[in-house]
């Protein structure tokens, strides 16, 4: 429920571009990241920092996209964050040998340290391999198909991503008897 959730602003993103395109959806885009963060901020009285970076980074990405009339801009914004994930993961893992996953995800599943460790690379290499891609389609893509790879293949891309993560933690995960 909560991956939903977080999809949210993207999901309206793509509806409102179908029916209204970019700078309409980039509006929603704003609109809706702004109302999560504020929703999660009534809901659970703390702010999610991930939500917090995203809904910046849409502040001022999408509204140079609807101030300078350049959709680059809007098509940045995921490579401008799968970048800065990346950056923290391996800042974390370099500088302060705390894992950012088994922070966010510690409570849920229990894995070896040296894991959580590969687990922490291993995202920052997704990372930057989807701004690689996003950027890749922005560039040689129409807004469109852009569109409908953000909305549809970043999905489809990460929960593969999901799926195979999961048979490689699979060995170390114990059912609680």
């Amino acid at each position: 429920m909560q991956a939903l959730y977080d999809f949210f602003p993207v999901l309206v993103f793509g509806i409102v571009y179908y029916f209204f395109g970019i700078y309409y959806a980039t509006a929603s885009f704003i609109i809706t990241s702004t109302i999560q963060v504020i929703f999660h901020r009534l809901r659970f009285k703390s702010f999610s920092s991930m939500q917090v970076i995203t809904m910046f980074l849409v502040w001022v990405l999408g509204g140079a996209t609807l101030i300078f009339h350049n959709v680059m801009f809007i098509k940045w914004k995921p490579s401008v964050i799968y970048i800065l994930f990346a950056l923290i993961l391996i800042g974390c893992e370099i500088f302060s040998k705390k894992s950012p996953l088994k922070h966010l995800l510690g409570t849920q599943i229990t894995l070896p340290t040296p894991v959580w460790k590969k687990l922490s690379i291993i995202w920052a290499i997704f990372f930057i391999f989807m701004a690689l891609l996003n950027l890749w389609v922005a560039y040689h893509f129409s807004t469109k198909d852009w569109v409908y790879f953000k909305v549809i293949g970043c999905l489809a891309l990460t929960v593969i991503f999901l799926i195979a993560q999961s048979f490689y933690i699979a060995p170390y995960i114990k059912e609680n008897k």
